[in-house]
């Protein structure tokens, strides 16, 4: 049998060359983390326009946009707390005793206003109506009204309003009467229909 000399079987390549292998092996599984690790703050997050786009990566120096964020996050805060007495006050008319009580209809009223005093007045029903005149004397209706609703008075001579609501008004109607008032702790310049059909002045 002959056997080629070129092709012996020759254990020392095998180990030498099995040895290097592994060894680049290792060598490139090592250096792989550390491409990821060679640049862990990229500076394209610090150059226009990604600086004002993007939130610099978590551990790096912050960014414009990072601080940007930062600033719109305490003010809130800030004016969260500057509000914490004015909304703990309640409402002038959640302080008022009730004037009467009104039946809606589809949710709806007509407002009937009267001038008792002896001098015009201006009115306006907000949100509905531009302020307009009531002479002396005068009524007029308001008519589909939805509540909630405020309806404001005025004098034109700056003197003192008494609101006194008509009883036995029909249904869907509110039927209110503007006398002069006597002293400040009854005058009102202010009446608000509530939606559940309560009525004050203040």
């Amino acid at each position: 049998m002959h056997v080629n000399a070129n092709f012996c079987f020759n254990p020392i390549k095998l180990v030498v060359g099995s040895a290097i292998g592994f060894t680049s092996f290792v060598s490139i599984a090592m250096a792989a983390p550390n491409r990821t690790a060679v640049n862990p703050c990229p500076t394209i997050y610090y150059e226009k326009p990604y600086n004002n786009m993007k939130s610099a990566p978590i551990g790096c120096p912050p960014n414009q946009f990072t601080l940007s964020q930062n600033e719109q996050e305490k003010v809130p805060a800030a004016g969260l707390m500057n509000q914490v007495m004015p909304t703990q006050m309640p409402l002038p008319e959640n302080q008022q005793p009730t004037l009467t009580t009104v039946v809606f209809n589809s949710g709806q009223v007509n407002i009937k206003l009267k001038n008792m005093t002896n001098t015009q007045m201006t009115y306006q029903a907000i949100g509905h109506t531009e302020q307009r005149i009531l002479t002396s004397g005068a009524e007029v209706v308001l008519q589909n009204i939805p509540a909630p609703v405020s309806i404001t008075f005025l004098r034109s001579d700056g003197g003192l309003i008494k609101v006194m609501p008509v009883e036995n008004s029909a249904q869907g109607v509110l039927d209110l009467m503007m006398h002069e008032g006597t002293s400040l702790n009854d005058s009102q310049s202010t009446v608000r229909v509530q939606s559940d059909g309560r009525v004050v002045a203040f």
